[in-house]
């Protein structure tokens, strides 16, 4: 919830929906916290953990060694690691 709460804020200032002068400013004994708040957690992003191969070739070959299926991801028009 506090993610959620930081985050709608942040957006609130960049976009001039908030008043700049009614955000405190944040202090430097304040900011480690903070940064540990806004840093990626333990727990997220697991997606990454993932060994991905970025082409076609070497999965195949990995595959072929290991003797298991493929799956592939694509996106953005079909670039597998292309803009999403």
């Amino acid at each position: 919830m506090k993610h959620i709460a930081l985050t709608l804020v942040t957006a609130a200032v960049w976009c001039g929906i908030a008043d700049a002068q009614a955000v405190e400013p944040i202090v430097p004994a304040h900011f480690d916290k903070l940064h540990k708040m806004i840093r990626v957690q333990p727990d997220e992003q697991r997606f990454w953990r993932i060994p991905w191969k970025l082409t076609i070739t070497e999965a195949r070959e990995q595959a072929a060694r290991e003797g298991k299926p493929i799956f592939v991801w694509a996106g953005a028009g079909g670039a597998p690691i292309g803009v999403c």
